[in-house]
Order: structure tokens, then C-alpha cells, then sequence
């Protein structure tokens, strides 16, 4: 802009004028460079009057002509304001530079002069017509300080589209931390503002010290936020530590939760933490006094590390160690190592369920089956998925607890309890549990009772008992019906010829020349063998397909596929494809749960899209999986004598019986199953005869209760009615405090979940935070806590929260909403009004 073009804008501009009538400027001009600019200077409606000693006279002059507007020139400094004798009227008026700042200064509308100073050191910023235009973009209000000022230039050279203090400073730092290679830090050195960003990180965090660096810094940041969340953090740390500490948390803490910018927060800790030498403080530390902190991924090694050793140890502290591992869902490492703490949750699972084993297990066989289906099952389950985590993990550090749990699980639990139901059983056993318990009544006790309406029954190969029950538990997470899951015992051998046979619609199973199963004596080998069956024996029009045509098949050709039939039964094959392979057997815990995930969508495909009602799900047989190798000392010599007709690792079928070694149970298939001239050999408890080829971690065929006991899960679909809540919830929360009133910097709320979570009420995380009510600004950090408490009594589901109002001003009479959102949707779980009366800003926090 001109001299002309700034004078005539700074006399019409009505935001510059904090009166209304006549306007005086007064244009100092020390070196008198502009005197020809001024003689020359032709401005509509203004008289000029040049200032020389001619101070009384001028004074006459502006009262005799009281309603023009005036442009004063004074070829010489401005005086001080004693020696001003025009002072009153200036006060009154503005003044006028003509040098490049002055010119700057009424270009962006500036009314504080002294801001005339700091354009003057930093004219260089203003060489760049895009830097000039950015920075007015940031909305250069004319008040502006100095401090403001200076940061609104240092967010256009650092490319940030506001203006941001803290912004400015995460993107500082995210441009590296050294100086030397930081581009950011270049541009601001360039332009001669590295005082004013250590004077803006003083205001903004409280970070202070005689030697400054931008290492040095986020090293001290990454302290303040370690000593935040260590209940007695050692010396060494606090040193490094900001005080007072709250500033600097909430920084930390809306970096952490940032999208995009957390990953470079963790790497930064990454690099920081040798600077600190965390790891050397934690040993010998009860983990609780950290647990709330997340600042390094030491603290999580270090809790795995202490977890794993105490779970191994005589009498571990479930509930402490439960606890403590729930409570790092929320850690900024969790993700990296969840599968090390799901593995570690199960491994609490594990030992809680073994020592919940009685001394000796029941001597009655239908004692024992009942109580595997009602508790001993559970050591099955938290045994798979540890092992599939663990393998997920990778984690060193595990290792030693893994192999501790695999001595327990084989030598306590498997050993003995297959040594027990190998004593106890007898062929009269299914007798004794009741024809809904025989795998070979299923068509009759299960199916036929339904078919009123339209059936479908999805076998799925090798779900033993205990997956299922993962799976009944999705299923009433996941839809609104009935589960109901029971259990029967399946044919012997445990095997997928023997099995699919048994579920199919007959009365008798046989076994043919070529050791081929039958049903009533037909074929059940195959698809269309088995479709053959259910159309001639079901009573209905009946079909089968696959499990994976169901999932791919287009919902109206499938419809017209399925129109004509009563029953229809799905196949599913992938746990068993998995583990009957030397060279996957390992898989075998992982296809369990891609199993559970195919049956579940199916469900839900059949319910929603294929208008199913009824739903039965079921399994051919169950299997025994150890994942340490199998020793020598566990097999058995492979009977090779006349009558076998057909061998596995797991049994021997003979048309005659053998004479075999006391490692060896008998039971004579036509008392067990009415299965004529067929002799059933199984080795004892969980021990393997020695044969070649297939895999040996991985067996069924045998008589071990998890290789036996199979689901019948039912599941009656309810559809959607009005006011019936849907199909499952998430669990509610509230904010209990009789002030809403936060007096200090740093605060603590309690957070109730206000009922335990169930099969219908599911878990919800949620973020904590203070906020502005008018335009929902944070002013504290925001808390992530989960709440996912399955106990009864309210005072475990409460939780305290702290929260740290960070560096934003609040004022007592601004209203505030203290919020409890779900972390997933934002959905606002709970909401508050409360206020901030906080008499000290510096309050010093008790970290």
C-alpha cells in the first residue's frame, strides 16, 4: 500500500477511532525522508498542518477548524510524553509511520504502536506476498498483542492454517528434535523468532530452563506425563519433570489421542526413553503404582514381565492381576501388545479354573460329564486361548509362563482327568446320561421335535464343547433370540465319518466291508450321500449344502435354492481341515476362531436376510490339541495283530477282541452305541499310539472327554418389536459428585457403571473430559476407561478419574459440561454442567 492509500484508510477506517467526530494524525517522521512525500500528499476533506517549534499556534489552528480532520506532520522524533505538548490531542488521535513497518502496521490494521517495534524486527516475514496473505487470513484482529501477534507469524511459517499455540508447538516438534535438520525451526530462525517460540512454550506449558533445545523439551514433556501417572515416581524422573505439571499433561495427553499425530508420540518416547533410563526404576516396583501411566512401552513390558512371573509363582493375586491387565486397554501401547495381554488375561482364566479343580476328579461317569460341561470345560477354553494369543504375541518375555502352563494343562489336567474318565467309563455310559445325550439320537431328540416349521442345522467339524460355549455367548451378544446350549457324547471313535453318520435322521449305524460308516444301511460318505439320507429318512423335504455357499450365494437365489425344503443342513469344515495337517496343526486355535466368526455370520445371514426362525448348531466330534510337542513317554505301541480293520492315533477298531498291554481301554461298540462286531481300543487318558503321517498335536477319534463331548446349540430368532430394547445394549454410566464445582487444576470424578455387564449388556469404552459448553472446546484431558465390570456389588464398578485443566483460560462464569462419550460413536453417555472457580491459575499439582 502507499503512503496516501494508508493515510485515507487509516482516516475512514471507523474501527481505528474510538470517537465519533474530527480525526487528527500525527506523522512523525524522525529523519525527515518523507518531507516532499507530505508537500505533495493531496487527501480529500483533510487539512495538513506540518509541526515544527510551532506547538501553541498549531494548538490555535486544530480549535479554530474543531470539525476537520487533521494530518500533522512533525519532522522529528516523538517525544516523551512529559515533553509532549501536544499529548492530550494524540491521546485522542493516531499516529502514522510512512517506513515499511508503519506502512505494515496500518495495512493490517493494528491499533497498539508498540506492535510498530516488532513488524520492524521481523519486516523480512513480510517479503512474501503468500506469508502476508496467510497471516491475514489467521483474522488479525486489530487489539492483537504482541504475543499473539508473534505467534499468528510463527503458525503461517509452520504452515498451520490457525492460530494454535499448542498446535504450533506439536508441529514444531513433529518436525524433528534436532535443530540442525529441523525444517520448521529453520524458518523460524531465519525470520529471528526462536525467542519468541521458547517465550510462547513458557506461556503455553510452563517449560522453563537456562540451556533450551527442542530434544531437551520433549524429553521434559514426556517426564511431566511419566510423573503423572506414577503414584511415587522416582527423583531422577521428577527432575526432568515441568512444574506445575498440568499444562504440559493435557498437552501430552491431546497429542497422545490424536489420530494422526500419536504414532509420531510414540515414536519420540521410543527414542526418549534411554534418555530417562525408565526401565532400570521399574524393577522391584509394584506395578499399580504406575499402572496408570502409558508414557513408555517399558511400563507394559514391565507389567507383562511381572504378570507372567506371578501367574507362575505359588499363590498369585488373581483379582489384582485381572484388574491390572483390564485397566491397560486404554494404554497407548495396548494395541501392540494386545495380544500379549489377552494371552496373559486367558493365562488368569487358566490358573483360576485349575485351582478351582477338585483334589480327584468324580468316580460316577455322569458326575464327570456333567461337571466337565459345567466347569471343568472352562480350563479347555482359557488353555486355547492363551495358546492363541501367545502365538499371536511373539513375546520373549511369555515364554516361561507358556511352559508352565502346558506342563499344568497336560500333566494336572489332561493326564489326569483322561485317566479318570478312562477308569469310569463304561459302555452303559450313554445309557446312563439319557437318549438326548447320545449323539446317535440327535436327529430324533433335537431335530424332528422341530420340524413344524422350517429347520436348519449347521455341523460344523471338530467345535468341540467348549467353543461353543465362546459361541453361544456371541450369539446373545450379536442377536436378540433364545441360545440354549447342551451337550451329548459323541459316537467312538470320535470321528468325522463316524460322526456325520450319527447325526443324520436312522436308527442304526454299521460299518461295511470297506470300513465305510452307515446309516439304516445306507451310504453317508459325501454331500449327495448324505442329502440321499435326509430326503429318505427325515420325514420332510430335505437338502444340505456348505457352509461357504450359504455365506456366498446371493440372498434371492438362495431363497429359491432353500424354498422347497423343511430341513435343511449346512456343513462347515474348518477347524478339522486345519488341525488334521501336520504342516498347520499349529493353526489349530486360530481356525477355532475363524470357525466361530463363519457360524456367526451364517446365523446371522439365515435370521436376517433367509427369514430363519429355528437354528441348531452341532459338531461331528471335538479333538484334543497340546501344543508343546508330544514325548515319547506318550505314545503307545500301535496294535498290529489280526481283526484291526482300521487305525489311528487315537484308537484301534477291531472286528475280534484283542488281548492289549494295560495302557489300553476296551468298550465294545454294539453295548455303546449298538454297533455290531466292532471292538473299540483307545489309548488312556491323552496318550497317542505311534503311527506315521497326519499330525500328533492335533487328534480326535479317541475317548477323551474333549474329543467326545459335543454341542447342540438351539437358537430360537425373536423378531424386532417395539419397545423390546433390541439385541444387546451397551452398559449406562453416571457421574456421581454432590459439587460440580472444579476448584483446583487437577480434579478427580467418579465414573459408576451402573450395572454389571451380561450377555445382553456389553461392555462400552468411554472418554472422560471437561469441556466449554458453547462449542465444545476441551479444557482438560480427555480419560479413556472401560467399563466392563461383570460384578455385582456397585462399589467395584466405580472408578475414579483425574482430570488436569491444561493451558486454556477458564473463568468462573463460563458454563462447562463435565461428559462421559462413548469412545467408539461419540455418543454421549452421560453429560453434566458444571463450573470452574479456580482462585490460583499457578496451582501447583499434587502429581
Amino acid at each position: 500500500m502507499t503512503i496516501p492509500s494508508n493515510l485515507s484508510t487509516l482516516f475512514t477506517d471507523d474501527r481505528r477511532w474510538k470517537h465519533d467526530g474530527r480525526r487528527v494524525i500525527f506523522w512523525y517522521d524522525p529523519s525527515q525522508e518523507f518531507q516532499q512525500e507530505f508537500d505533495a500528499l493531496e487527501l480529500p476533506k483533510v487539512r495538513k498542518w506540518q509541526v515544527k517549534d510551532n506547538f501553541f499556534t498549531t494548538k490555535h489552528e486544530l480549535f479554530a477548524h474543531a470539525e476537520d480532520d487533521f494530518l500533522l506532520y512533525l519532522p522529528f522524533p516523538e517525544p516523551a510524553a512529559r515533553e509532549n505538548w501536544l499529548l492530550d490531542l494524540q491521546k485522542s488521535g493516531l499516529t502514522f509511520s510512512a517506513d515499511r513497518a508503519g506502512l505494515l502496521f496500518t495495512e493490517l490494521g493494528l491499533h497498539d504502536k508498540n506492535l510498530q517495534d516488532v513488524l520492524r524486527r521481523h519486516v523480512r516475514f513480510f517479503d512474501s506476498k503468500t506469508r502476508k496473505e496467510r497471516l491475514l487470513a489467521l483474522n488479525i484482529e486489530p487489539s492483537i498483542s504482541e504475543q499473539n501477534l508473534l505467534l499468528s507469524m510463527m503458525c503461517v511459517l509452520t504452515d498451520l492454517k490457525v492460530r494454535d499455540e499448542q498446535l504450533l508447538i506439536r508441529k514444531v516438534l513433529s518436525a524433528g528434535l534436532s535443530e540442525d535438520s529441523n525444517e520448521l525451526w529453520s524458518r523460524l530462525q531465519k525470520h529471528g523468532l526462536e525467542e519468541a517460540f521458547w517465550e510462547q512454550v513458557k506461556l503455553t506449558l510452563g517449560y522453563q530452563n537456562k540451556t533450551v533445545s527442542l530434544r531437551r523439551l520433549m524429553v521434559s514433556l514426556l517426564a511431566t506425563h511419566l510423573q503423572n501417572g506414577w503414584s511415587t515416581a522416582p527423583a531422577e524422573i521428577t527432575y526432568f519433570g515441568i512444574q506445575p505439571a498440568h499444562r504440559a499433561v493435557v498437552f501430552m495427553d491431546q497429542w497422545k489421542q490424536h489420530n494422526q499425530d500419536s504414532a509420531l508420540w510414540q515414536t519420540f518416547s521410543d527414542q526418549l526413553a534411554e534418555d530417562l533410563d525408565v526401565q532400570k526404576y521399574l524393577k522391584g516396583i509394584d506395578p499399580r503404582n504406575y499402572q496408570q501411566a502409558d508414557t513408555f512401552r517399558a511400563l507394559d513390558l514391565q507389567i507383562l514381565q511381572e504378570a507372567a512371573l506371578a501367574l507362575t509363582g505359588t499363590a498369585p493375586d488373581f483379582r489384582k492381576w485381572s484388574e491390572l491387565l483390564a485397566g491397560r486397554a486404554s494404554s497407548i501401547w495396548f494395541e501392540d501388545y494386545q495380544a500379549a495381554y489377552l494371552a496373559l488375561q486367558s493365562a488368569v482364566d487358566f490358573f483360576q479354573a485349575l485351582h478351582g479343580l477338585p483334589k480327584t476328579f468324580p468316580d460316577q461317569p455322569e458326575v464327570l460329564f456333567q461337571q466337565y460341561i459345567d466347569k471343568y470345560h472352562r480350563v479347555d477354553r482359557a488353555y486355547r486361548t492363551f495358546v492363541e494369543h501367545f502365538q499371536q504375541a511373539e513375546l520373549e518375555e511369555l515364554k516361561p509362563l507358556s511352559q508352565a502352563i502346558e506342563n499344568f494343562y497336560t500333566n494336572r489336567f489332561l493326564a489326569e482327568l483322561g485317566s479318570r474318565w478312562s477308569d469310569v467309563f463304561g459302555a452303559d455310559v450313554a445309557k446312563k446320561l439319557g437318549f438326548r445325550a447320545q449323539q446317535w439320537s440327535f436327529f430324533k431328540s433335537h431335530v424332528e421335535p422341530l420340524l413344524s416349521d422350517r429347520v436348519f442345522v449347521l455341523i460344523s467339524d471338530a467345535l468341540r464343547y467348549e467353543i461353543a460355549t465362546e459361541l453361544s455367548e456371541e450369539i446373545s451378544r450379536e442377536l436378540r433370540g433364545t441360545v440354549n446350549l447342551q451337550a451329548a457324547l459323541s459316537t467312538l471313535p470320535s470321528k468325522t465319518h463316524w460322526g456325520m453318520a450319527a447325526l443324520l435322521p436312522g436308527n442304526t449305524l454299521s460299518v461295511d466291508d470297506k470300513g465305510s460308516v452307515l446309516r439304516d444301511g445306507r451310504s453317508t460318505e459325501g454331500l449327495e450321500a448324505r442329502i440321499k439320507v435326509l430326503q429318505q429318512a427325515s420325514g420332510v423335504e430335505a437338502t444340505a449344502f456348505k457352509l461357504p455357499d450359504l455365506l456366498s450365494i446371493p440372498t434371492e437365489e438362495m431363497r429359491n435354492r432353500i424354498k422347497p425344503y423343511r430341513l435343511i443342513y449346512v456343513y462347515h469344515d474348518v477347524i478339522d481341515a486345519t488341525g488334521d495337517h501336520a504342516s498347520s496343526e499349529s493353526g489349530t486355535f486360530k481356525a477355532a476362531r475363524e470357525a466361530m466368526g463363519d457360524l456367526l455370520k451364517a446365523i446371522k445371514r439365515l435370521v436376517n436376510r433367509l427369514n430363519a426362525q429355528k437354528v441348531l448348531v452341532t459338531a461331528d466330534h471335538g479333538f484334543q490339541y497340546q501344543r508343546r510337542p508330544i514325548e515319547a513317554s506318550d505314545k503307545l505301541q500301535l496294535p498290529k495283530v489280526p481283526g484291526v480293520f482300521e487305525t489311528d492315533r487315537r484308537y484301534v477298531l477291531s472286528s475280534t477282541p484283542l488281548q492289549l498291554e494295560s495302557g489300553n481301554v476296551q468298550v465294545d461298540l454294539s453295548a455303546y452305541q449298538k454297533v455290531e462286531n466292532v471292538q473299540y481300543y483307545s489309548p488312556r487318558g491323552h496318550l497317542r499310539y505311534s503311527i506315521s503321517g497326519s499330525g500328533v498335536q492335533y487328534v480326535h477319534g479317541g475317548m477323551s472327554l474333549q474329543e467326545m463331548v459335543i454341542p447342540i446349540l438351539s437358537y430360537q430368532h425373536q423378531r424386532a418389536t417395539k419397545g423390546d430394547g433390541g439385541v444387546s445394549r451397551k452398559v449406562k454410566a453416571l457421574i456421581t459428585s454432590t459439587d460440580r464445582t472444579v476448584r483446583n487444576n487437577t480434579f478427580t470424578v467418579m465414573v459408576v457403571q451402573e450395572e454389571p455387564v451380561t450377555d445382553k449388556i456389553r461392555p462400552r469404552r468411554v472418554r472422560i473430559g471437561l469441556y466449554e459448553k458453547e462449542g465444545r472446546i476441551a479444557v482438560t484431558n480427555e480419560v479413556l476407561l472401560d467399563l466392563a465390570s461383570e460384578s455385582s456389588y456397585a462399589t467395584e464398578r466405580e472408578f475414579p478419574v483425574k482430570l488436569i485443566i491444561g493451558s486454556r483460560k477458564t473463568s468462573s462464569s463460563t458454563p462447562y459440561l463435565l461428559e462421559v462419550r462413548d469412545a467408539e460413536d461419540d455418543t454421549v453417555v452421560t453429560s453434566e454442567e458444571w463450573r470452574v472457580n479456580i482462585l490460583f491459575s499457578n496451582d501447583f499439582d499434587a502429581f
